[in-house]
């Protein structure tokens, strides 16, 4: 009997640790259909429902669900780091991680030579757009947004903190004009209202933005008319009046005349000259200084400016008040006569006045450049200066056509049918042949003058 104990005893024993050992060996008991082990792998993401895959235990799981990208400025993908899903052995638990997008903050004349800097921002994190290089007559006030992208256009644009953009962002560096001193020479503080003036040996000094024009701050003196502002040698200089960095200048008066306007002449390098004319006069009539200063191919004239770019030529204005005249220049204009020797012109007028309409239309120019002389039997067309002109080709009917024409003389160089780079005044002398049968043919039957 306690033989049988013991045997009994020893037999539950074992029962118990092969029991025992099956319940441990895993989590997932065999399914019923043929006992394959299987694990889950949980996709989780906020705002989205979990996704659960089921792997056979040992596989791979090769076909992620996709990520919602449900958060601005952030890219969201899965986090595997510490994940081996070639070979699954157990559950997983799968979440998302984010990574900030990178964006670019375009700064628009942001260097000295004015163009534009680019940087890289990303979204949640800390940046600094640093202050653009020190410039010499200007002060850095701020960065503004430019253009609609974020509709904050002209709105300030904070450089440091945290980008908080979902978009490229285009602003543009905002500056003011430094303070720079201008001394006014031979003037006192007496002279000027509304501006502050400080006397100093020799004139004044007045403390002006850089890029400021002068010409709107207007000194007084008893008895004279202000005209302008000249540079410390008393000469008018273009753009005096617009300040650039440190300057000294010097105020011109002219003395008032009862009954008389003030017509002042600028030309740039030279002192100017004022004269008095009557009220009402015409700009014809008065005496005009010589301009020192010609261009080749240019003809210069005195004019009035009146707004922006208008003008007016002096010699075409009637006086009504002090005037500047400054010089302008036009191109100048060459003559090219086309001689007709004993061919009179009357005779051919209705073929010489189609010549000239077909020398307006190839040149683009208008009608009143060509002038028809029936007296001299000639045809004058006024050309630009350095132009190339087409000469003519085809002119009258009968038995002779253009052989081409000579330049200066009857017995000139012969040129058939473009001058070049004309430069000054030319005349042309015709030179016929007799017409082929062919062509005397083509013209009987469509006439037209040709170049």
């Amino acid at each position: 009997m306690k033989k049988f104990l013991i045997c009994l005893i020893i037999a539950l024993s074992a029962c118990f640790m092969l029991f025992t050992a099956c319940q441990t060996e895993d989590d997932n008991p065999p399914d019923e259909n043929g006992g394959i082990v299987t694990y889950t792998v949980t996709f989780k993401q906020d705002g989205v429902a979990d996704v659960y895959k089921t792997v056979e235990e040992g596989t791979a799981l090769t076909s992620l669900p996709e990520v919602v990208q449900n958060l601005e400025g952030y890219v969201l993908e899965w986090d595997l780091s510490g994940v081996d899903l070639s070979s699954v052995t157990s559950n997983i638990t799968i979440n998302v991680k984010k990574t900030s997008k990178p964006y670019t903050v375009t700064v628009y004349d942001y260097n000295v030579d004015g163009t534009e800097k680019e940087f890289t921002v990303k979204y949640g994190e800390a940046f600094v757009i640093d202050a653009p290089p020190a410039r010499d007559n200007q002060d850095f006030v701020k960065f503004e947004y430019l253009g609609n992208a974020v509709n904050k256009d002209g709105e300030e644009f904070v450089a440091s903190g945290t980008y908080l953009e979902v978009t490229n962002v285009i602003v543009k560096a905002v500056y003011k004009n430094k303070n720079v001193d201008v001394t006014i020479l031979g003037l006192t503080s007496a002279n000027f209202t509304g501006v502050t003036a400080t006397d100093v040996t020799g004139g004044v000094v007045i403390s002006l933005p850089n890029g400021t024009d002068i010409s709107t701050i207007v000194p007084v003196k008893a008895g004279e008319e202000f005209i302008c502002y000249l540079n410390a040698e008393g000469k008018y200089v273009k753009n005096v009046n617009v300040i650039n960095g440190a300057v000294s200048l010097t105020a011109y008066f002219y003395a008032t005349s009862s009954g008389n306007k003030i017509v002042t002449f600028l030309e740039d390098g030279c002192v100017p000259t004022s004269v008095y004319v009557q009220e009402g006069a015409l700009g014809s009539s008065i005496t005009m200084p010589t301009i020192n200063t010609n261009y080749p191919g240019f003809i210069g004239f005195w004019k009035i400016v009146t707004t922006g770019s208008e003008f007016v030529k002096l010699q075409d204005a009637k006086i009504s008040s002090n005037v500047i005249a400054v010089v302008g220049y036009e191109a100048k204009q060459v003559a090219l006569v086309y001689n007709l020797a004993n061919m009179k012109v009357s005779m051919f007028q209705a073929e010489v006045e189609e010549i000239a309409n077909a020398i307006v239309t190839a040149q683009r120019q208008d009608r009143e450049k060509i002038v028809i002389d029936v007296e001299n039997n000639t045809i004058t067309h006024y050309v630009m200066y350095g132009e190339n002109v087409n000469l003519l080709k085809n002119l009258f009917h009968g038995t002779y056509t253009l052989a081409g024409w000579k330049v200066g003389a009857s017995d000139g160089e012969l040129v058939e049918s473009v001058l070049a780079n004309v430069q000054q005044d030319v005349n042309l002398y015709i030179s016929l042949r007799t017409k082929t049968d062919a062509e005397q043919s083509a013209w009987d039957s469509d006439w037209s003058p040709n170049f």
